[in-house]
Parts: structure tokens; C-alpha cells; sequence
């Protein structure tokens, strides 16, 4: 990267911490988006959509993407325990989680007319042949180390890829028939994944009427209900706002500048700060870091480092945004161990350089900023 491009790249990292709500505690929360999604189901339907020409191998998310395994988090769990900071707490990630994927055997049988999900644990116990990967992520929420949010009810929206499924359309219909429901034609404008892009008003009340019944299947799961929400591809509406509120939700995981739905087809971008509350009462955060060491740059720790220092600088948390394809094996995610490697050196590093930094959960983290932001009003 040269100098410029540098310059740009940390003036941007600090404009984005500098307004809205601050507090002087070095606050460490890991967000990790995507688990519970399932995009491929097997390595032979993988092969038959490549032959096909769908670019499936042209994306990690595709790649090597699945599931989490119970080995999977136990690993996980062990580098986040192998840490404490200052008040002898553990790192802890919190994963926001698509809560199910759509049930291709019933929507074929409905003749494409009707839309079905299947929650995620429904595959894992399909997978496992019993419940020990489920055991594995309540194991980690009582130990403090894997504390889900709410990222959507699946990752799709699921209007349009219904419209696509009942025209009848080729790709849609053979992608279908390989239980793969991410695929995006060329010529969208935005992609199939961003579940709550909307290009009318039925897609619009479809939608909207999913969120409760998702956060109800969350509850279900987990046994509380989610403190904050963040939507897939960073594309949200504060139309949605009521049914959030509605469901128990109180804080928004958002992009400093986000992309909102315009009804008919495009975005328009609007930007948010810190501590921005809407006239619901939903209290925005902004995810101001990142560490994907999935992508394999030398540099990745140094950068996240960084954008710690800045997130700390301006009395902002470092809200760390790392996705669930840097710690699932997939169909061969060969850099795994690398990346769980690289995670312990980044927790150690972050106490070397800030020994009072905390780390919590993000529902911890928003009851903290809500309490501050209700004394100060």
C-alpha cells in the first residue's frame, strides 16, 4: 500500500470514532457474523455448480464456508480462554447468527408457491446424528467465551428469491436443485444475501413480519432473547425499526455509513454515529474494527491493531468485526489453525499494548453504553 493510500486509510479509520458516544474504558468485543448460515451442503453439489459456471469457487464465503463443528468450537473456545484481562475476565466472541436456511424438500413441494425454513440446529443434529455441536455452543454461552446476537432469520431475501424460483428462471431453478440459495445474477443490483433489501412493499411486509418469528426461534435456541442486532450486508431500513423493538431488541450493529432500501429497487446511504438512538429507542454502535486473517495478509494483526488505537484514542470501544469463515473448517479451510494461531497473538497483543483494556460480550457492551447514554440524557 503506498503512502497516500495509507493516509487515506487512517484518516478514514479515525473519522469514523470520532463522533457520537464515547466512554474512557477500553472496551474489546469480538463481533462475528454468519453462523448458523449454510450456503454449500456437500462437496458433489459444490462440483456440480462450478461445472455449471456459478462462481462458487470464486468466493471464501463459498469456498470453504459451512457450518460450525463441535471441534471447531472447542478450539475457538480455547484461544479465547487462553487470556484474561484485568478483571480476570476471558475474550469472548459474540456470534451473530442467521438462525435457519430455507427448507428446499418442502418449497419443492409446495410447487415453489410456499416458503419453509429449517432452523440451523435442526442440520447440525441431521449432520451430526446427535446434539453435540449444539452442546458445544451452549457450553461456550456458560462460559462466557460465545454469546450469540441476532443476525437475521436467514441470509437471503427471501421474496426475491422466491420471485426468481417461480418464473421459472434456469440458474435460480438448478442452484435450487443444489440446495444453494446464494446465487446472485450479475445484473442485480444488490445481492440475493442481503436479507433485508426490499423492492417493493409486499417484499417490504414479508420481510418485516420474518423478524419476530426469527428472534422467537432465537430465543428458542438459546434461552434469552437478543441484545443487538446486525443485519446481512450491512443493508437495513429503519422502516424495520418497530419490529425490532417490538421483539425485545434495543441496540443496532451498524455501518458508519449504511445502505437503506429505497422501495423501488436502489439504496440510498445515510450515516450513523455512536450512540445515535432513533425514535424507537434502538441505540446505534458501529463496528470500527476488523480482523479477517481468513484473507491472508501478512500484515492483518498490525492493521487491527491499529484500528484499536484509534477506536481508544477517541474513547470509543474497539468493536472487532471477524467472520465465522476464519474459525470453521469447512470443505477445506486449509488456513484455519493459522487463523486461531493469529487470534491468540491479537488477544495478547491487545493486553501487551492496553494492559486495562476488558474484554465482553456485545450484549454486555450495549448494556454499558444504554446505561451511560440514560444518565447523560
Amino acid at each position: 500500500m503506498g503512502s497516500l493510500n495509507r493516509l487515506k486509510q487512517n484518516i478514514v479509520t479515525n473519522a469514523k470514532n470520532i463522533p457520537g458516544w464515547s466512554a474512557k474504558r477500553k472496551i474489546v468485543a469480538f463481533i462475528s457474523d454468519d453462523w448458523g448460515d449454510l450456503r454449500i451442503h456437500s462437496k458433489k453439489e459444490y462440483a456440480q455448480l462450478v461445472k455449471k459456471g456459478i462462481p462458487v469457487d470464486r468466493s471464501l464465503h463459498t469456498q470453504v464456508e459451512s457450518l460450525a463443528t463441535e471441534k471447531d468450537l472447542y478450539d475457538l473456545f480455547e484461544v479465547l480462554s487462553s487470556v484474561k484481562d484485568r478483571n480476570g475476565r476471558y475474550a469472548a466472541i459474540s456470534p451473530f447468527t442467521i438462525m435457519a436456511n430455507p427448507d428446499f424438500k418442502k418449497i419443492e413441494e409446495s410447487g415453489f408457491e410456499e416458503y419453509f425454513h429449517k432452523p440451523f440446529t435442526d442440520t447440525l443434529i441431521e449432520r451430526d446424528g446427535d446434539s453435540r455441536t449444539i452442546d458445544a455452543w451452549k457450553k461456550g454461552i456458560e462460559e462466557g467465551l460465545f454469546l450469540p446476537e441476532m443476525h437475521g432469520k436467514e441470509h437471503i431475501s427471501v421474496p426475491i428469491w422466491m420471485r426468481k424460483l417461480q418464473s421459472g428462471d434456469e440458474m435460480y431453478r438448478f442452484c435450487f436443485k443444489h440446495r444453494f440459495a446464494h446465487y446472485s445474477e450479475l445484473s442485480m443490483a444488490y445481492p440475493i444475501v442481503a436479507t433485508y433489501f426490499y423492492e417493493n412493499e409486499e417484499d417490504f411486509q414479508i420481510i418485516n413480519n420474518g423478524i419476530g418469528k426469527g428472534i422467537n426461534l432465537f430465543e428458542k435456541t438459546f434461552d434469552y432473547r437478543p441484545a443487538a442486532f446486525n443485519p446481512p450486508n450491512a443493508i437495513f431500513h429503519p422502516r424495520f425499526y418497530g419490529a425490532l423493538k417490538s421483539s425485545g431488541i434495543r441496540n443496532l450493529d451498524t455501518s458508519h455509513i449504511r445502505s437503506e432500501p429505497d422501495g423501488n429497487g436502489e439504496c440510498v446511504r445515510k450515516r450513523y454515529r455512536f450512540g445515535e438512538v432513533s425514535k424507537e429507542g434502538l441505540v446505534h454502535f458501529i463496528s470500527n474494527c476488523a480482523f479477517e486473517p481468513v484473507k491472508e495478509n501478512p500484515d492483518v494483526i498490525e492493521a487491527t491493531l491499529k484500528q484499536v488505537q484509534a477506536a481508544f484514542r477517541w474513547n470509543k470501544p474497539a468493536l472487532i468485526n471477524t467472520h465465522r469463515i476464519n474459525y470453521v473448517t469447512g470443505y477445506g479451510n486449509y488456513t484455519r489453525d493459522k487463523n486461531l494461531s493469529a487470534l491468540k497473538k491479537l488477544l495478547g497483543e491487545i493486553l501487551s499494548n492496553w494492559p486495562d483494556a476488558e474484554f465482553m460480550g456485545v450484549g454486555e457492551f450495549c448494556e454499558f453504553m444504554n446505561s451511560t447514554l440514560k444518565r447523560s440524557r
